[in-house]
């Protein structure tokens, strides 16, 4: 970020919480996914990289365990609490992200020290780029920096994942919070959701760009619908898990077995596991597909994705 704008940003912090003290400013990306939908809470694959836009938090430790929190996205309000008292949800909305963070810290044992911080981003919120993901991570590394602490980013995004389980009353998936604290520049990801472990594949700028349309269309997590999705999926597998002997999730299951199936669940049931299990062959697919650079062959799988 050019200088001039994060002197802007530690500005309006200054008006915020007033001039003085060590300022510091932790970056938190978006994503986007490129492949891989609704299988990450499946233990299944996917694809998402980091992008350009993101949640900057400007920071300042205080030494009364008092933590502030402003953001540019309502410039008239502020949220206040406590790190030696229980933390909870509550009013406003928008800074339960960060006091999830900070509790769900504070609950694995992190000592934490007081905090004025302003979210600033360029993450457009409702969007579908994990801008709740990135508002997580971000005030977690804030913390963990603040204190002099550091933290394998494994264990930084199940935190967070807890913190939006706990406090925005979003059953999520790892992939938002594992992205967002472990992207790499010029690389996609390929999540296994089951064990966690990573594989990076380039992405030649030269070659091939990826280009993110804000379609304008706002979604909300919490609004119920991601939820029924993957209650439908559960109902699969325990269908399933009656004539599929050690089945623990989606993952375990082939298409043909979901095929035999389909006369014995419910039809949106059959549909949801039947593109839970297309999907993760298709993602797991592309990784190899953009890593030999067959982009043609690759944005087929991801037109079988959408339509899926």
């Amino acid at each position: 970020m050019p200088a001039r704008d994060l002197d802007g940003i530690k500005a309006r912090f200054a008006e915020q919480f007033g001039a003085g003290g060590r300022i510091h400013v932790v970056r938190a990306p978006g994503r986007v996914n490129l492949i891989g939908e609704h299988t990450d809470y499946n233990d299944g694959f996917v694809f998402p990289m980091a992008i350009e836009p993101e949640v900057l938090i400007v920071c300042r430790q205080r030494d009364d365990g008092i933590i502030r929190l402003a953001t540019t996205l309502f410039p008239n309000q502020q949220a206040e609490f406590s790190v030696q008292k229980r933390i909870l949800p509550g009013e406003p909305k928008w800074a339960n992200y960060s006091k999830g963070a900070a509790a769900e810290l504070m609950g694995a044992g992190v000592p934490l020290c007081g905090m004025d911080a302003l979210i600033t981003n360029t993450l457009p919120p409702g969007g579908g780029l994990s801008s709740s993901a990135a508002i997580e991570v971000g005030t977690a590394v804030a913390l963990l920096m603040l204190g002099g602490l550091e933290m394998d980013l494994a264990r930084l995004a199940l935190i967070c994942q807890k913190a939006e389980h706990e406090f925005a009353n979003v059953p999520c998936g790892i992939m938002d919070q594992t992205i967002v604290a472990g992207g790499r520049e010029g690389h996609a990801m390929l999540l296994d959701c089951r064990d966690n472990s990573k594989q990076y594949i380039p992405i030649d700028g030269r070659e091939v760009r990826v280009v993110v349309v804000n379609s304008l269309v706002k979604h909300e997590l919490s609004g119920g619908e991601y939820a029924q999705r993957r209650q439908q999926c559960e109902a699969g597998v325990k269908q399933l898990a009656q004539s599929i002997a050690g089945i623990r999730n989606l993952r375990d299951v082939t298409i043909d077995q979901v095929a035999a199936a389909e006369g014995e669940m419910e039809s949106v049931v059959f549909r949801r596991c039947r593109h839970v299990v297309g999907e993760n062959a298709r993602t797991t697919e592309a990784a190899k597909l953009l890593a030999n650079r067959q982009y043609d062959a690759f944005g087929k799988l991801m037109m079988q994705s959408h339509e899926s």
